[in-house]
């Protein structure tokens, strides 16, 4: 049986970028691979992964993500490459109140603290706490 990544959407920092700039893309590689991809671009430094999040429902996601940093184009850097004027925290922040307003299922969160990855979400240690289960707006 084949191993497939499923499609993510990532933060990358770089040393090299302001603090407030961060490229946001997706991919389906796995993220070392997809680093060592990035690297061909005459980078200074290479990119660090900050998060990268995982939902079955990865299109309506991907359409989600678009349309929202389309209404906020003060914060293009390079749209085109994926670049924006976003503190890193700021937008894990954008992408996870997506995932939660739109509800979307099995999604998984994941922060890279020097290198190492960490489940932010669902916590390991309460998975009833999915998104899919969080109560509704009415």
């Amino acid at each position: 049986m084949e191993n497939k990544v499923k499609d993510y959407v990532y933060i990358f920092t770089n040393e090299s970028f302001r603090d407030d700039l961060v490229k946001i893309g997706t991919n389906t590689l796995p993220v070392d691979d997809l680093i060592e991809e990035l690297d061909t671009e005459d980078m200074p430094t290479p990119y660090k992964p900050f998060a990268i999040i995982q939902t079955d429902d990865f299109e309506l996601f991907e359409e989600h993500i678009h349309q929202l940093l389309d209404k906020i184009p003060e914060k293009h850097w390079n749209k085109e490459l994926g670049f924006y004027k976003l503190h890193p925290a700021v937008a894990i922040g954008l992408l996870s109140n997506t995932l939660a307003e739109f509800r979307m299922k099995d999604s998984v969160v994941i922060l890279y603290d020097n290198g190492e990855p960490r489940q932010l979400f669902p916590p390991i240690d309460a998975p009833q706490a999915r998104i899919k289960d969080a109560p509704s707006k009415e």
